[in-house]
C-alpha cells in the first residue's frame, strides 16, 4: 500500500466513532525519513496515548541461521546463513523474501532479490 493511502486508512480508523475497538498492527521503516504528514499523524497518536511503538532490531547471524534452518533445513542453513546475513543485514523481511524467492525457483543462487538489494543499498 502506498504511504498516502496507508495514512488515509489509519486516519479514518483513528477518527471512527463506531463504538468498536480496533487494533491496528503496522510496520514502518525508521531508517527512512518520514514525511511531515506521517510525523504529525504519529505525534497526534502519541499525544492521545493511542500508539504503542515496538522497535525491532535486525536478526543476529545466529537468529538468521535459525530462521533459515526452520525454512530450508539445517544443511543449507549451515552452508548459506553467513552470506545471507551479510547480504540482508539481518532484516527478517529481507531474509524471508530472499528464501521464498529462492525456494520458488530463483536463479539457483541465494542472493537478495532485486527490490531487497535496492532497499539495502538505498536504505
Amino acid at each position: 500500500m502506498e504511504r498516502c493511502e496507508t495514512l488515509k486508512l489509519l486516519s479514518f480508523l483513528q477518527r471512527s466513532h463506531s463504538g468498536s475497538r480496533v487494533l491496528v498492527i503496522a510496520t514502518m521503516r525508521t531508517d527512512a525519513y518520514p514525511g511531515k504528514a506521517v510525523r504529525q499523524f504519529f505525534a497526534g497518536l502519541r499525544t492521545d496515548r493511542k500508539l504503542t511503538e515496538i522497535e525491532l532490531a535486525p536478526f543476529s547471524e545466529e537468529e538468521t541461521k535459525r530462521l533459515m534452518a526452520a525454512t530450508i533445513g539445517d544443511v543449507l542453513a549451515n552452508r548459506y546463513s553467513s552470506n545471507l546475513f551479510l547480504e540482508t543485514g539481518g532484516v527478517p523481511l529481507f531474509i524471508a523474501e530472499t528464501l521464498r524467492e529462492w525456494q520458488t525457483g530463483g536463479d539457483g543462487g541465494l542472493r537478495p532479490i532485486p527490490w531487497i538489494q535496492s532497499a539495502i543499498e538505498n536504505g
